[in-house]
């Protein structure tokens, strides 16, 4: 009889959980200001990521095949 008792407990406090709106989104904050110091200070350097840029990545990538069939969006419609 004890087992069914706290058996029961559980399952009720199972579904008050279940019922329960739970933020369940995982957040995780990825702080990468040391590996980008370390690798500047051995040479590695990259520019700052802006349309102009992402639009001549995208091309060179269409161009050796990585990406097939794509629609580039227009730069006026990004701004």
């Amino acid at each position: 009889m004890a087992y069914n008792i706290s058996y029961r407990e559980w399952l009720n406090g199972l579904i008050l959980d279940l019922n329960v709106q739970v933020d369940s989104t995982l957040r995780i904050n990825v702080d990468s200001l040391r590996t980008i110091e370390y690798l500047s200070k051995n040479g590695f350097e990259w520019p700052k990521i802006n349309v102009a840029y992402l639009d001549k990545n995208i091309q060179y990538m269409q161009e050796v095949g990585f990406l097939k069939n794509i629609n580039v969006i227009a730069k006026e419609h990004l701004a």
